[in-house]
């Protein structure tokens, strides 16, 4: 790994996390999208699970009281069977469809919350958001937009919100990360971390996750502080020019390759 996409990878992760810290998602498809750049598909999601594992996972720890415990043991249950069946389909995507769902994923998170008012309190709901997050993760490497449509139109205030999908999001780049680091390693050699170059240092993931601790501290401290209406409002339009940054950036990968 070059020194250049080193600095590239460590300087993405505070401000992500910062990102993350505040909405509880956004920062995770900022920094996808610089790695999968950076980086080997495989390497990408293996390194950015264990950052958002991480990130995700302190953002829970700092909001603890206010997590969900029922919604993360359905999550789960989804989840688990989900990544069962990826795992049987040798699942493994490239670059190109990496950002262009990156890219959808925004836009298909607005439309389904303007035309399906589903919510993860109702009955057999959080299942479903564990199975289709899951699918999402290992298609693109994230999911926390999807995951949000089933949270818009709940009746939990912001700090269970996050704290809820934060616990989740984490158990779900956990999964991930035995993904791409075991089974895919096992079931499709070529795919193994050591045949897309040099193996990343352990190095590297430790300093990322203190990076990305501290983001996320300085974005929950922001968190606490923002109104609920502006809390809401600002994730609608941070997660859509997200969405066309990643589309315009998929459309220059197909045209050049």
């Amino acid at each position: 790994m070059s020194l250049t996409a080193t600095l590239l990878v460590l300087g993405a992760v505070v401000p992500t996390a910062f990102l993350s810290g505040i909405f509880g998602m956004a920062g995770g498809i900022i920094l996808m999208g610089v790695l999968v750049t950076a980086l080997p598909v495989a390497q990408a999601m293996v390194l950015h699970g264990v950052i958002q594992a991480v990130a995700n996972g302190s953002r829970a720890l700092f909001l603890l009281p206010h997590i969900r415990w029922r919604i993360i043991a359905m999550h789960l249950v989804g989840a688990v069977a989900a990544m069962a069946v990826l795992a049987r389909l040798s699942v493994v995507p490239n670059a190109l469809v990496v950002l262009i769902i990156l890219g959808a994923i925004p836009f298909v998170h607005r439309g389904v919350a303007r035309l399906i008012r589903v919510h993860i309190e109702q009955p057999g709901m959080a299942v479903v958001g564990g199975v289709f997050t899951t699918v999402f993760q290992v298609l693109s490497g994230v999911a926390g937009p999807l995951l949000d449509t089933l949270y818009v139109h709940c009746t939990f205030d912001k700090l269970s919100i996050v704290a809820t999908k934060s616990a989740t999001q984490s158990l779900s780049h956990m999964l991930k990360v035995v993904y791409f680091s075991i089974i895919v390693a096992e079931l499709l050699p070529n795919n193994r971390p050591e045949n897309d170059g040099a193996v990343l240092p352990l190095w590297l993931f430790v300093a990322a996750a203190v990076l990305a601790v501290a983001g996320t501290a300085a974005g929950n401290r922001v968190l606490r502080r923002m109104p609920e209406q502006q809390f809401r409002t600002w994730t609608q339009r941070i997660v859509l020019v997200i969405g066309m940054v990643f589309l315009g950036r998929a459309g220059f990968v197909a045209v050049a390759g």
